[in-house]
């Protein structure tokens, strides 16, 4: 089977390789510790705003997961990496999200892709059905600005307000978000993409960890230029190397400049 997949749906599962967005990934840290910790009961309203693939949705993922882990590492907020939240796919075990028994607090946590939501009651039934659980409650919404295409933002205005979730949403654009939704969510961020060099560095462990040769360092860098500082396009690029059979797999100055080319037309 081609590991092609794998390397698209990459996310990070370290806080080192959650490259770009800054103030996103130092927000979300302190929003750990100071829950992990007890010094707060509920974490605080975000909404992160970003390009397609700029890490919105994979720093909240990585956020997730640490809050659910187990044997989180208070030092370096890093996760175990074998518990079961660390091991399981969150954006592959259903519409119930996922549940964390930890010391003295539970956790759960229910990603909404709102691109799949049928209409409004199938919305309220997915909040709704978060009451039934005690402890630190975790809801995702991810690209928010999808229900407000057909009218079912409004929904969310009282369960934003009333029920005690931390509610993170994340899009693309926010014109077409109602102002008094967005007004709920005090925390507010822009993603910034990473730097050439922090990507070049990234795709550099990733090659080594999944066995991808490169021709030379400086490619990594072409690769991060060529992809605009996205991790998820250069990403994409690595997993089209990835598919192809005997030397033609491997990540060369030819291979960048033709996916560059392919980008540009």
């Amino acid at each position: 089977m081609s590991a092609l997949p794998d390397i698209e749906r990459w996310n990070p599962s370290l806080w080192d390789d959650d490259i770009g967005n800054p103030d996103v990934k130092e927000f979300f840290q302190d929003q750990l510790y100071a829950l992990r910790t007890g010094r707060i009961e509920k974490g605080v309203n975000t909404y992160v705003r970003g390009l397609s693939r700029s890490g919105k949705t994979s720093t909240v993922r990585l956020f997730a997961r640490c809050l659910m882990c187990v044997e989180l590492n208070l030092e370096t907020l890093n996760p175990c990496g074998h518990c079961e939240a660390c091991t399981t796919q969150l954006d592959r075990f259903g519409e119930q999200g996922m549940f964390s028994y930890l010391r003295g607090r539970d956790v759960h946590f229910m990603p909404i892709d709102c691109m799949q939501i049928r209409g409004a009651d199938h919305l309220r039934d997915l909040i709704s059905g978060m009451a039934d659980y005690n402890g630190v409650k975790v809801i995702l919404l991810d690209e928010i600005s999808r229900l407000s295409f057909r009218g079912l933002d409004e929904l969310l205005l009282g369960p934003l307000q009333s029920l005690n979730y931390m509610w993170i949403a994340t899009s693309i654009d926010s014109h077409k978000i109602d102002a008094a939704v967005l007004n709920r969510f005090p925390a507010k961020f822009t993603t910034v993409l990473p730097t050439t060099e922090e990507l070049a560095m990234l795709l550099m462990r990733l090659c080594r960890q999944w066995g991808i040769p490169y021709d030379d360092p400086a490619t990594l860098c072409l690769l991060a230029e060529a992809s605009n500082n996205v991790t998820g396009i250069a990403l994409h690029a690595l997993a089209q190397v990835n598919a192809k059979r005997g030397d033609a797999r491997a990540l060369t100055r030819h291979a960048v400049e033709g996916f560059r080319d392919r980008l540009a037309g």
